[in-house]
C-alpha cells in the first residue's frame, strides 16, 4: 500500500483541501500514522472511527484548523454488513479557506 499512500500524501500537499476524508485509514499502524502525520497533524484537526473487529483500519475525517472547528461528531458502526463504520462530523466555518474549492478549483 506504500505507493498508494505516497500518491495520496502528494495529492494532499498539492491540493491543501479544507476537508479530508479517508476510508481504509490504517490508524492502528504506526508507520501509516507517521506517513500521514507529517502532513495532517500540523494543519488539521481530525477524528478517527476504527472498525470494531480484527481489522486495523477505519474512517478518518480531518479539517483545516484555520478554516473550520468541530461542533460535534459521532462514529457509526454497521456490523450487519461486513463490519463497516462511518464518521459523521458537524463543522463550523471560522475563517477563509485555502483549499481548491475556495478559489474556483474543480470539485469532484
Amino acid at each position: 500500500y506504500t505507493p498508494r499512500n505516497a500518491a495520496i500524501c502528494d495529492a494532499l500537499l498539492a491540493m491543501r483541501p479544507d476537508i479530508v476524508t479517508l476510508q481504509e485509514y490504517w490508524g492502528a499502524s504506526a508507520a501509516y500514522r507517521r506517513q500521514y502525520g507529517a502532513i495532517l497533524e500540523a494543519e488539521y484537526d481530525q477524528v478517527y472511527q476504527p472498525r470494531t473487529s480484527y481489522k486495523e483500519d477505519g474512517c478518518l475525517v480531518a479539517w483545516r484548523k484555520s478554516a473550520l472547528e468541530l461542533v460535534k461528531w459521532r462514529g457509526f458502526e454497521v456490523n450487519d454488513v461486513g463490519d463497516r463504520v462511518a464518521a459523521f462530523v458537524s463543522l463550523r466555518d471560522i475563517g477563509a479557506g485555502s483549499g481548491a474549492g475556495s478559489d474556483g478549483g474543480a470539485s469532484p
